[in-house]
């Protein structure tokens, strides 16, 4: 069965970022050009932000050119973007004004050169030639007219592309050209190339960047109305929990419109959207085993999880996972929480999406049977994390090991920390399984706490 898109076709939301991408293209009336660049999540809603920018610019009366351009994925062009600025620009020059620099450049990166002359693309410009005359180009026709470029994803930009970009936005700061770009924020730390380039413009005055935050919860219930327009309604409850699961984020509060939808219609739960699950694990991808083990490990103990603990259940110390955590904070997937020392899933979704993949079949080695199991001697931890905690602190630096099950366990642990591993292990404990189990898990919780109070007492 086919079905209509589930999707909010109204603008909602994104005023006061619409409204400075607004004052930068008023700005060009008097030749103050630049760039604005647009960062923000995967499904924050940069693509529709932009895309509402440029019907604005298609309906005002003012005459400008505008360009658009993306990056594709897995088909990168050498110049991509860029070759569709030069073929669109070319249009509004006279052959006549262009020097011969320029029109080699054109017929370089265009191959569109019938009504060109050939002799003087014959030979291929150099890099640093070819750049000089990219930018003449274009100040040969925002003398005449605005233009105004956008390009989405730049993230996926070849390398060449960036170098133009560089090059290019501060010697067209005092002109009427201004560039939209938007990129993953979540994919600066993994791509050099794009965090040098992006880095580099940022520094530049006429060079702005818009952020996006989550939608507030007022702007999810009305993209929630808008998706499902003359549709059947969604009981308040759902509508609820999509509100708190989506936690902002427009494109999973619409998948999960939709994955509502589907399941009301075919009597049935609604099950995590495959566009949500595919979009995380495409960042998961990035990981090694090791690195995918150890979040999957940590999506088992909740949302929200202690470095301590998880040190516990996957058999190594916190010294040894905070790499792991940190490039999995870099990748967007977890927050370090700097008020307790801990760490959380970025999104609920996200968490969710690990811990379905650790749960399947094949991953049963590493996932919530395998946590379960050293949970379940987390007794005998909590007592040497404890003993560890009664010795006079160590200089900063410096650390005891203690064997544990033949594993080494990271004992430099501060008050807070075992706090916290206490209180994560009771709620991983009291998660519901058979009956069977929640009885072991209740008795094991009791052992937990009372290994710790008496020394809690002594603490305090």
């Amino acid at each position: 069965m086919f079905r209509q898109p589930i999707v909010s076709r109204t603008f909602i939301g994104r005023r006061e970022e619409l409204s400075a991408l607004q004052e930068a293209r008023r700005d060009l009336a008097s030749s103050h050009g630049g760039a604005v660049l647009i960062g923000g999540e995967t499904g924050i809603g940069k693509s529709r932000l932009l895309a509402q920018f440029v019907n604005d610019l298609r309906e005002g009366k003012s005459r400008r050119i505008v360009v658009t351009a993306e990056c594709l994925e897995r088909v990168q062009q050498p110049f991509g973007p860029i070759r569709t600025l030069v073929a669109t620009l070319a249009e509004f020059v006279e052959r006549d004004e262009l020097p011969g620099n320029v029109r080699r450049a054109i017929a370089q990166l265009t191959r569109s050169s019938p009504e060109l002359d050939h002799a003087n693309a014959t030979e291929a410009l150099e890099r640093a030639d070819l750049l000089s005359a990219l930018v003449e180009l274009v100040k040969l026709v925002v003398a005449r007219q605005a233009v105004v470029m956008t390009i989405e994803d730049l993230h996926w930009a070849d390398s060449s592309t960036l170098d133009v970009l560089a090059y290019a936005i501060p010697r067209l700061a005092r002109s009427r050209f201004l560039l939209v770009a938007t990129f993953r924020s979540d994919e600066l730390e993994r791509n050099e190339t794009l965090l040098a380039a992006v880095s580099q413009m940022l520094r530049e005055p006429s060079v702005r960047r818009l952020a996006l935050p989550a939608f507030s919860r007022s702007e999810i219930r009305d993209l929630i109305d808008d998706a499902l327009g003359d549709r059947a309604a969604l009981p308040a409850s759902v509508r609820h929990d999509i509100e708190v699961r989506s936690e902002g984020n427009p494109f999973f509060a619409e998948e999960l419109v939709k994955g509502a939808l589907e399941a009301q219609s075919a009597g049935a739960l609604a099950s995590l959207p495959l566009s949500i699950r595919a979009s995380i694990l495409q960042r998961l991808a990035t990981l090694s085993a090791e690195e995918r083990r150890v979040l999957e490990r940590a999506a088992v103990l909740g949302y929200r999880f202690d470095p301590a603990l998880l040190a516990l259940v996957t058999g190594s110390n916190v010294e040894a996972l905070l790499p792991t955590l940190r490039r999995a904070r870099d990748l967007n997937i977890v927050v370090e929480e700097s008020d307790d020392a801990r760490f959380r899933f970025r999104h609920a979704l996200t968490r969710q999406t690990i811990y379905i993949r650790s749960a399947r079949p094949r991953a049963a080695s590493c996932g919530e049977s395998g946590v379960l199991t050293r949970v379940n001697t987390l007794g005998a931890a909590t007592r040497l994390v404890d003993r560890s905690l009664a010795r006079p602190r160590r200089p900063r630096g410096h650390s005891t090991h203690t064997p544990h099950t033949g594993n080494a366990v990271s004992c430099d642990f501060s008050t807070r920390h075992a706090d916290n591993a206490s209180t994560s292990a009771t709620k991983t404990l009291g998660q519901p399984r058979s009956h069977g189990e929640q009885r072991t898990q209740l008795s094991r919780r009791s052992d937990v706490e009372a290994d710790r109070s008496p020394h809690r007492a002594s603490l305090d």
